[in-house]
């Protein structure tokens, strides 16, 4: 979805029109050029201003904004008037090279925002996780066991969002089957094997390829005490198999809702 839902990109040209006809008032207009410098971040603004008359949100009213007072008040920030708006443009569609050239750059400059805003949110996202727990060792199998399924029980932080990572690679000759991550919530409810609430399970390749594996659940109850589970499960019936695989960078990270 674009962050800037005004901009048209394929038809420039008529998107210059549409504001000319906007902002248009009868009479002759005075023949000013704007700068192609200062036109650019006018017309930028005026593609986010124009995606932002016409957001909504679900169980919201449409905001409806007026476009000729939405582009009025871009035009006020930038000391520019109408009439050498509407002069400029009437110019550059006269000169076809040059409005491409122009709206180029403004694709370019709203591509660039795009682009700076996403990376602001993910990095938000990252400082928004906590990891709450990391295994130092990397794991060789058979070495450390030859069908070791690498167990592991952490104690939850509350309601919010787990996931759990593992670097893993898997080699051919590996004859578990159907190798797989599972994890799932847990609290003693005095059953034997206590409550439990699944992740939906990861399936692990056999590639030889080394691959970063994740899986994520929300808790929402508040009694679970524990995430626990395996990192390399098997459905193997019987003993007499090999596990050949080689796992590190095991992690849980905590998200609160």
């Amino acid at each position: 979805m674009m962050i800037f839902p005004g901009l048209n990109t394929k038809n420039p040209v008529a998107w210059f029109m549409l504001c000319t006809i906007i902002l248009s008032c009868s009479g002759v207009k005075k023949k000013y050029l704007i700068p192609e410098k200062k036109l650019v971040p006018i017309i930028v603004d005026m593609n986010i201003a124009d995606g932002i008359s016409f957001q909504y949100s679900p169980g919201t009213k449409r905001l409806n904004l007026d476009s000729a007072a939405v582009y009025g008040w871009v035009l006020e920030k930038h000391n520019v008037t109408k009439a050498q708006f509407d002069s400029t443009i009437a110019y550059y569609t006269k000169h076809p090279d040059r409005l491409n050239r122009i709206y180029e750059k403004v694709i370019a400059s709203l591509s660039k925002m795009e682009s700076e805003i996403k990376e602001a949110e993910k990095e938000e996202e990252l400082k928004r996780k906590i990891t709450i727990w990391e295994d130092p060792r990397n794991y060789m199998l058979p070495d450390d066991g030859r069908i070791n399924r690498i167990n592991f029980s952490v104690p939850a932080r509350g309601p919010g969002e787990y996931t759990i990572t593992a670097q893993i690679k898997v080699f051919r000759d590996d004859e578990s089957i159907a190798p797989r991550i599972n994890a799932f919530f847990w609290y003693d409810n005095g059953t034997e094997e206590g409550y439990r609430d699944n992740f939906k399970s990861v399936s692990i390749k056999k590639n030889e390829e080394m691959n970063t594996y994740s899986v994520s659940k929300q808790l929402r109850e508040k009694d679970v005490t524990h995430i626990k589970g395996y990192i390399y499960n098997h459905s193997n019936q019987d003993t007499m198999f090999l596990k050949h695989a080689f796992i590190g960078g095991i992690k849980i990270t905590y998200e609160s809702l």
